[in-house]
């Protein structure tokens, strides 16, 4: 599954490369410094998204499942990010605009080498996700389907990030989270409201999804698990604020736009999901757990209800 979101990246990469090297396409990104705070940040966010089991985009997709009380980690979040701009808020770290032609890499014998395993990444995802689409004939069941393969998932997330970046800019939920709570710090790159309704849609994206996946179970708000996920919801928030970003704004913006920030911010998330995971495990809490056969993957909800669910398919 991190195989997975490292492909998304790629993809991203990739594509952008392509539109450059080709097309003469180049996208504008945030560069942001990579810090000890960021480190920390990530680490926060990490043991934040643990206790809250799970991260930015398993958050949403939980939510979209029917259980609300998911939605404290929602509300906990912006409230998390502005405590950190309220009292700690580096101002120094301010963010450096980087078009793709401006990237250290971009020059000369580097472009032509980075255009060609461009080239060969896309070919050779190709030759893995369309064969089977091709042999089912019909792309409505396949569209319709309780589950998508990793790789397939991975290239749909890419290529329908790139075309909201083109329209809007940074749109993922951690971005506007942070551009609605410090827009001085965080410029949001289009109108509010407008990254709002990207996010509204994405979210009924998950919930299209959830029905097909026959995985929506309303489940009913416990007081217990509303103040657990808000205060992880507030965890998450801070330390996003501090690197800045979540683990959906470091795969889609900050690592594939090459962000000094991004894999070390990164990285410090896994290293606190880990620790918190383990801590939990020591003391005899349950850990949810992966299936995964071929190129897909699934989860049981061991919190919430025994059914496997997808998490890739949304």
């Amino acid at each position: 599954m991190l195989g997975a979101f490292a492909k998304s990246s790629i993809w991203i990469i990739s594509i952008s490369v392509l539109g450059f090297s080709i097309f003469d396409f180049s996208s504008t990104f945030a560069h942001w410094p990579r810090t000890a705070y960021s480190i920390f940040g990530g680490i926060l966010f990490g043991v934040g998204a643990a206790a809250n089991g799970g991260c930015t985009f398993s958050t949403l997709t939980r939510l979209g499942d029917g259980d609300i009380n998911f939605g404290a980690t929602v509300i906990g979040w912006p409230i998390g990010a502005w405590i950190e701009k309220a009292f700690l808020a580096p101002a120094r770290f301010a963010p450096v605009q980087i078009q793709v032609d401006q990237l250290p890499a971009a020059s000369g014998m580097t472009i032509a080498v980075a255009t060609s395993a461009a080239i060969a990444w896309v070919i050779w995802q190709a030759a893995v996700i369309l064969p089977p689409l091709i042999r089912k004939r019909s792309f409505v069941p396949l569209l319709l389907a309780p589950q998508y393969r990793l790789s397939t998932a991975a290239a749909l997330i890419a290529i329908c990030n790139l075309v909201l970046y083109h329209e809007f800019g940074r749109w993922s939920f951690t971005s506007v989270i942070l551009s609605s709570v410090a827009p001085f710090r965080f410029p949001a790159t289009a109108p509010i409201g407008i990254l709002w309704l990207a996010l509204a849609f994405a979210l009924l994206g998950i919930v299209i999804s959830s029905v097909l996946r026959k995985s929506f179970k309303f489940l009913k708000p416990d007081a217990g698990r509303i103040a657990g996920h808000g205060i992880a919801g507030m965890a998450m928030g801070f330390g996003a604020a501090m690197i800045p970003g979540g683990n959906d704004s470091l795969i889609l913006y900050g690592i594939p736009s090459l962000s000094p920030h991004a894999l070390p911010a990164y990285a410090s998330i896994l290293a606190g999901v880990a620790v918190t995971l383990l801590t939990a495990k020591r003391f005899g809490g349950s850990l949810p757990r992966v299936y995964c056969t071929g190129d897909v993957c699934m989860a049981q909800n061991v919190e919430s209800s025994p059914q496997v669910r997808d998490n890739n398919a949304s």
